[in-house]
């Protein structure tokens, strides 16, 4: 509930709103594994859909570390490059076979709001090697009006 009101009225309005509202659910998800998180994006522009659907592939990605991967490292890169948007998160968990029998809800969720947004989503895994989640967007979806 607290992240509904967050989306409604975000404390503090500004560039660092957002990535500092990621940073924070990092926080209080990742508790007790080891984790960065480096980057920044000036999220001013973004429509509030846009953040929306980033924040709950970025949860899901997170939430699975948690419940899936048996990860002790979770890496978070957010970056902005010509005109891209892309937010990765890479575990050093017990990963799982691309063999299509995988696809969970909250897979399927996370492509699915990926798609609404215009980008992609891709999941690189293998047993025992881990999983990076990676959102690219361009900087067009993000500015559309909500």
């Amino acid at each position: 509930m607290r992240d509904l009101v967050w989306f409604i009225k975000p404390s503090v309005p500004g560039t660092g709103d957002f990535v500092a509202k990621l940073r924070e659910t990092a926080a209080t998800m990742l508790t007790g594994l080891e984790w960065t998180f480096e980057g920044a994006a000036s999220a001013d522009a973004w429509s509030l859909e846009f953040k929306r659907q980033v924040f709950l592939i970025f949860k899901e990605a997170l939430h699975n570390v948690r419940r899936h991967a048996g990860a002790a490292r979770v890496e978070i890169r957010l970056a902005e490059h010509s005109g891209t948007l892309e937010m990765v998160i890479a575990d050093d968990g017990r990963g799982f076979a691309m063999d299509g029998n995988s696809s969970g809800h909250g897979l399927t969720s996370m492509h699915q709001r990926a798609e609404a947004l215009g980008g992609s989503l891709t999941l690189d895994s293998a047993p025992g090697a881990g999983t990076r989640v990676t959102l690219k967007v361009t900087s067009q979806q993000r500015t559309a009006t909500d």
